[in-house]
């Protein structure tokens, strides 16, 4: 369970990162077609974790960047490596709690990494109109669509009030 968590956050971070590249390519309210802005997060969606911060590295703050470039390493171990190298912990509670308490320590290690990322995409989804009001109902939406049983992959951007 606990790397499990660990993977899930470091993927959330790779989606916040996607979200910070993509939306501070976006000029401010106007002077961009919606197939540009496409573009962009087809872009940073289709970019792996170490592109990804390889391409954000710009908008991040000085001090931030090492951290994030970590992370690609961190990610990495995760998913290729660290059955591989720490399996054999399994086998007796004391390595398995060792297991636990490494994972929960990348665990914190991402959480405070995804918090970072999260308040730097938020002035960018502020300044073109993405509120957490506009979220709330396009989420609200999908689920309906969900409990109703009709197609989710709508390609259709939800309305921004502005």
């Amino acid at each position: 369970m606990q790397f499990g968590l660990a993977y899930c956050y470091s993927e959330v971070l790779h989606r916040r990162l996607c979200n910070l590249y993509a939306l501070s390519m976006i000029p401010g309210r106007g002077g961009m077609t919606r197939p540009r802005m496409e573009e962009h997060f087809a872009k940073a969606y289709g970019s792996t974790f170490g592109r990804i911060v390889q391409l954000v590295q710009p908008v991040l703050p000085e001090q931030l960047w090492p951290r994030v470039a970590t992370a690609t390493d961190l990610r990495n171990y995760l998913a290729n490596r660290f059955w591989f190298e720490r399996v054999h912990l399994t086998t007796t509670s004391q390595g398995a709690g060792e297991l636990c308490v490494d994972l929960t320590g990348l665990t914190e290690t991402l959480q405070v990494l995804n918090r970072e990322v999260e308040s730097l995409v938020e002035p960018y989804r502020i300044r073109l109109g993405f509120t957490g009001e506009v979220f709330r109902e396009a989420a609200e939406k999908n689920l309906l669509s969900v409990k109703l049983g009709l197609q989710t992959t709508s390609t259709r951007a939800p309305t921004i009030r502005r």
